[in-house]
């Protein structure tokens, strides 16, 4: 009988030898371009112009994630949206500061309007920047 122990070992070899090997190159060489072996295949190349797609989309999905909690969450208070407002901010921030910028000129005003719609009676609260809401 095997024991668990050695099966979750060999589940962690399999698992690492599905892996791709990254290798990083000489930033001389290629700027910062990633190379990855995969098993049988050739490898692909990250380019910078995949990097920037990626981080719009991650943007996007943050965006439309905290509108759609905004609009259809029932549970969701006043306070905890402007929270999530807040938060969405920095999570902009932290993927660049150019999309923080776009977010801040386009994006906020709308999400502003949306709590606005939902919550017509309640003042305009600003939320502290270091405040959380679980």
């Amino acid at each position: 009988m095997v024991s668990r122990r050695a099966t979750l070992r060999s589940r962690r070899q399999a698992f690492s030898a599905r892996t791709p090997k990254v290798e990083t190159r000489n930033a001389d060489e290629g700027k910062g371009v990633i190379r990855a072996q995969m098993n049988n295949l050739d490898g692909y190349v990250v380019t910078p112009e995949f990097k920037g797609k990626r981080r719009y989309r991650r943007a996007r999905m943050i965006v439309e994630l905290t509108a759609h909690l905004i609009r259809h969450d029932d549970s969701l208070t006043h306070r905890e949206a402007r929270c999530l407002v807040e938060c969405a901010r920095k999570a902009m921030h932290s993927i660049s500061p150019d999309l923080c910028q776009d977010f801040n000129t386009r994006v906020a005003p709308s999400l502003e309007r949306i709590i606005i719609e939902r919550w017509p009676s309640e003042q305009a609260l600003f939320v502290n920047m270091h405040e959380t809401v679980n």
